[in-house]
């Protein structure tokens, strides 16, 4: 009797490790080739077997998406249960929502199996369901405990929670680019009371007309009609303005008067829709180009996806200054953004050099032969190439910001 146990315990641990087996090989497929594009040829190929011999393991393509439905979500689970546990609720929100963000945009093919409804005809099964439902349960609890009760709110956060993940598997796989857009929003939400009317770098503007700024900057990328609205205001501004300048001034006049109350709500929505819009914008409409000043043409997809981004990221570097508010930098998002700035540079001035940048965002680069060697910061060569300090030689060479 114990040698017939002891037999089965063998053969159900065999049985288990195959199903593993094929369960990791659909997913490998999976991340490969799109979870819709699985075959049950590939897969038995894939596990050196016949296809038929699967259904001794599953008894039907669905009952393998349905075995992936589940491992995902218990994977995911686990992943948001390791990260630390903030003390404050809103910290515990924002903490929560980026390790979601990064752990799906990390892995699309989980993300689609378990969110995005990408296999026609599957259904979990009720077993599979619960242990979402895990998930969904506690992060509504986690809303609630951050004072977010409006339904409508919690659906406002899962619209920009799915447009950062597409926007950063479609742009930026790999990297974190699109998961820290909203780190503005992070740094607007510590103001406090005299922060606010402090001066910046920016001349004649304050913290405030920075969000400001940043807010009318939204605006436009969210609403085409927004946008054109803005484009008629700035041309009856004078024409000894850059034209960058003459928008940005339509920005701050036509919304000085919000209160800073008001301000942090009104980024949050400005920057949700602008997320869509940013995603959602066809190809025609991103190919248009138009005059940059003395940028030569650009298309409103660079203007969109490259140089918003660089002013987002300058205008933190200007909050972060004028309020001594601490502001994150890393190499694989900061660093982004000041390769994207050597590039252009480089293209611009046309000449030879080594620039070896320091700190977190920073990098060594070089072009032609001879020319000039540059060692500085990165962020102070950013805070140069955008006319914040002054700079010589070829840094006297700027880029859009």
């Amino acid at each position: 009797m114990a040698l017939a146990i002891a037999r089965k315990q063998r053969q159900a641990g065999v049985r288990e490790a195959a199903r593993d087996d094929i369960l990791q090989a659909a997913w490998r497929l999976a991340r490969k080739r799109g979870p819709a594009a699985l075959t049950l040829r590939d897969l038995a190929k894939a596990v050196d077997m016949r296809a038929p011999s699967l259904y001794s393991y599953f008894p039907s393509k669905h009952a393998i998406y349905d075995a992936m439905f589940a491992d995902g979500n218990r994977r995911l689970w686990q992943h948001i249960q390791q990260q630390p546990v903030e003390s404050d609720p809103r910290e515990r929100l924002k903490a929560w929502m980026r390790a979601f963000v990064r752990y799906c945009a990390n892995d699309l093919a989980l993300y689609q199996v378990l969110f995005q409804l990408s296999i026609p005809g599957f259904e979990p099964s009720r077993e599979s369901m619960e242990l979402a439902n895990q998930a969904l349960m506690w992060g509504r609890a986690v809303l609630v405990d951050a004072g977010i009760h409006d339904p409508a709110a919690s659906d406002m956060l899962t619209a920009i929670i799915s447009g950062l993940i597409a926007q950063q598997t479609a742009n930026d796989p790999g990297g974190d680019r699109w998961i820290r857009l909203c780190d503005v929003l992070d740094l607007v939400r510590q103001l406090i009371g005299t922060d606010w009317s402090r001066p910046t770098d920016c001349t004649e503007w304050s913290v405030k007309d920075i969000v400001v700024h940043q807010l009318g900057e939204a605006d436009a990328l969210g609403s085409i009609r927004e946008m054109v609205h803005q484009m008629r205001a700035a041309r009856q501004l004078p024409k000894t303005m850059a034209r960058v300048d003459r928008l940005n001034a339509v920005h701050v006049s036509e919304r000085r008067h919000l209160s800073t109350d008001q301000l942090p709500e009104l980024l949050a929505r400005a920057l949700r829709r602008a997320l869509r819009a940013r995603r959602r914008a066809p190809a025609l409409i991103r190919g248009i180009r138009f005059s940059a000043d003395n940028f030569g043409r650009v298309s409103f997809g660079y203007m969109s996806d490259i140089v918003v981004t660089r002013d987002s990221f300058v205008h933190r570097v200007d909050i972060a200054r004028a309020t001594g508010k601490s502001m994150a930098v890393t190499g694989d998002h900061e660093g982004r953004i000041v390769a994207d700035v050597v590039r252009d540079w480089a293209a611009h001035h046309g000449g030879g050099f080594t620039l070896r940048l320091t700190g977190p965002a920073g990098g060594t680069y070089h072009a032609g032969s001879g020319g000039e060697e540059i060692a500085l910061d990165g962020i102070q060569f950013c805070r140069i190439l955008s006319g914040r300090d002054p700079g010589d030689g070829l840094l006297t060479t700027q880029v859009p910001f």
